[in-house]
C-alpha cells in the first residue's frame, strides 16, 4: 500500500509538472513567435534596390527639407506623426512614397497593416494594400542589403538613408569637387542625428592615410580656406574617378593658374609639387592687408635625395614669369632702313637666402611686379609661399588652432583629413546649410566607411 501510495504521488507531481510545463509554453511561445514581428524596421518592409530615401522618426521640419529633393513626400506628409517615410523607385523611374506609422488602434480604412505598422501608401483610385503588394514582391528586403549592413549601427534618433545617386548636383565646380572629395565614390549614404554636428557616413569608400594630428594650426588671421590631408596625391587622385570628364578638366586648369601665380609658367604639379608635400600635406589661402592673395603649401617630402633639385626647378620657373628680354631698335642709313630686334635684359628676379629655427630659406623676388616665391626645408619638411609674413608665421607655430571634430571611438576610425571652408562650397540639399559663413569638416576611416562631420564656425 505504501508502494502504491508514493507511485500515485511522484505520478501526481509528474503530471503537475508536466501540466506547468504546457502553461509556460503555451504563454511564451506565442510571445517568442511574435517577438520578430514587433521588431522589425522598415527597412525589413522595404526592397533593397528600389528604397532611394528611409528617414527614420523625421520631424515636421526635417520633411519638409526632403521634400525639396523628394516631392512625392507630399503624399504621406500629414498631421499624424510618421515613425518612417520611405521613398521607392519603380523600374520606370517614377517616385512612391510610403509611410509606416506604429500601430495603435483599429484599422483606419486607409492603410495597409504590415508587422507592428500601419502603412500610408497613396494610390489614387485604387486600393492601397492591393498596390502595396508590388513592394513586397520576392526579393530581397533594404535591411538585407551590403551596402545598408556596411553603413554601421543605426543610432535609436532620427537618421537618414539615402541613395548618393539621388545626392543633388552642386551647381558649382567648388560644389561638385568638395561632393566628391568627401564621399568618394560612396553609394550609400547615412545620415545620423548629432547635437550641433552634421554626419554623413558614406560606403563605400577608398582608405586614405591617416593624418598626424586631429587638428590644424593656421597662420592666417581670417583664412579663406584650410586643407590638411594625411596624403594629397590621393585625394587629388581620387578625384580623377568622381569627377566627370569636363569638370575634370576645368578643375585642373584651375590647379595649374594657381600654381603659375605662385612659382611660374614651368612649375609641375605631379613632379615638383606633389613629391615635396606628399605626406601630411596642408593648403592655406587667405588675403593680405593689401588684397593679394596669400598661398602656403606644406609637407613632408617622401625622400630627401631630389628636394633641392625640386626646389631650384621652382625658383628657376618664378625667374621665367616675365620674359627677361627687351626690344631694342635700330636704323641705318640716316633712318632710312629701320629695323628690330631682341635680346636678353638683365635680371628681372632676385635671389636670397636665409636660416629660420633650423628651416633653409630661399627667397625669389620679380623685380616688374614685387611678386616673391618663398621655400623652406628642414629635413623631409617643406613649405612654399608667396608671403613671407604668411610663412614666418607658419615655421613659427603662430596661428589660430582649428579643432576637428572626431568620433568617441578614435581607436577604431583614423582621421585622414580636415578643412575649413566657406559654407557655399557645402550647397544646399541634403545638408541644408545656411551660404554665409563657414565650417570646419573633418573626414574620419574606417575600412571601406567613411565619415564626414559638419561643423558650423561663429566669429
Amino acid at each position: 500500500m505504501t508502494k502504491l501510495t508514493t507511485l500515485l504521488a511522484g505520478s501526481i507531481l509528474i503530471l503537475i509538472a508536466v501540466v506547468f510545463a504546457c502553461a509556460v509554453a503555451l504563454l511564451v511561445i506565442p510571445g517568442v513567435q511574435m517577438l520578430p514581428r514587433y521588431r522589425i524596421g522598415a527597412e525589413d518592409i522595404l526592397p533593397a534596390k528600389e528604397t532611394v530615401l528611409l528617414l527614420h522618426d523625421p520631424s515636421a521640419k526635417e520633411l519638409q527639407q526632403w521634400k525639396t529633393i523628394f516631392p512625392a513626400l507630399d503624399d504621406v506628409i500629414s498631421d499624424a506623426v510618421l515613425d518612417a517615410v520611405a521613398v521607392v523607385k519603380s523600374p520606370e523611374g517614377e517616385m512612391q512614397s510610403v509611410g509606416f506609422i506604429k500601430k495603435s488602434g483599429a484599422w483606419d480604412g486607409k492603410s495597409c497593416d504590415i508587422g507592428p505598422y500601419q502603412v500610408v501608401f497613396a494610390v489614387p483610385g485604387r486600393f492601397p494594400c492591393r498596390a502595396i503588394d508590388t513592394f513586397l514582391a520576392p526579393g530581397s528586403r533594404l535591411a538585407q542589403d551590403r551596402g545598408w549592413k556596411s553603413l554601421g549601427r543605426l543610432p535609436k534618433e532620427s537618421w537618414a538613408f539615402l541613395r548618393r545617386e539621388e545626392v543633388p548636383v552642386g551647381k558649382t565646380l567648388p560644389e561638385r569637387a568638395l561632393q566628391a572629395s568627401l564621399l568618394g565614390g560612396a553609394t550609400h549614404l547615412l545620415f545620423p542625428e548629432e547635437k550641433d554636428v552634421i554626419v554623413i557616413r558614406a560606403w563605400p569608400t577608398s582608405p586614405l592615410s591617416p593624418l598626424a594630428e586631429p587638428s590644424i594650426i593656421s597662420p592666417l588671421r581670417d583664412p579663406a580656406m584650410v586643407l590638411t590631408v594625411g596624403n594629397l596625391e590621393e585625394m587629388l587622385g581620387g578625384l580623377d574617378h568622381v569627377l566627370s570628364p569636363e569638370d575634370h578638366i576645368i578643375f585642373e586648369g584651375s590647379l595649374l593658374q594657381m600654381l603659375e601665380e605662385l612659382a611660374g609658367p614651368q612649375v609641375s604639379l605631379r613632379y615638383e609639387i606633389l613629391p615635396l608635400i606628399a605626406r601630411g600635406s596642408q593648403i592655406h589661402t587667405g588675403k593680405t592687408a593689401s588684397g593679394t592673395q596669400s598661398i602656403l603649401l606644406s609637407g613632408n617630402a617622401d625622400h630627401t635625395k631630389d628636394i633641392v633639385t625640386r626646389i631650384d626647378a621652382l625658383h628657376r620657373s618664378f625667374a621665367l614669369r616675365h620674359p627677361d628680354v627687351e626690344l631694342l631698335e635700330y636704323a641705318f642709313d640716316d633712318g632710312r632702313f629701320p629695323f628690330q630686334t631682341l635680346r636678353l635684359s638683365e635680371e628681372v628676379s632676385s635671389e636670397a637666402s636665409d636660416q629660420i629655427r633650423g628651416w633653409a630659406v630661399v627667397i625669389s623676388r620679380d623685380g616688374i611686379d614685387n611678386a616673391m616665391l618663398i621655400t623652406a626645408v628642414n629635413g623631409r619638411k617643406t613649405a612654399i609661399s608667396n608671403d613671407p609674413e604668411l610663412l614666418r608665421k607658419f615655421l613659427m607655430e603662430e596661428g589660430k588652432i582649428i579643432s576637428l571634430s572626431q568620433t568617441k571611438r578614435p581607436l577604431v576610425s583614423r582621421m585622414v583629413a580636415g578643412m575649413l571652408i566657406p559654407n557655399k562650397w557645402l550647397g544646399s540639399a541634403p545638408l541644408w546649410i545656411p551660404e554665409a559663413g563657414e565650417s570646419v569638416v573633418s573626414m574620419e576611416q574606417t575600412g571601406d566607411v567613411r565619415t564626414v562631420r559638419v561643423v558650423g564656425m561663429h566669429k
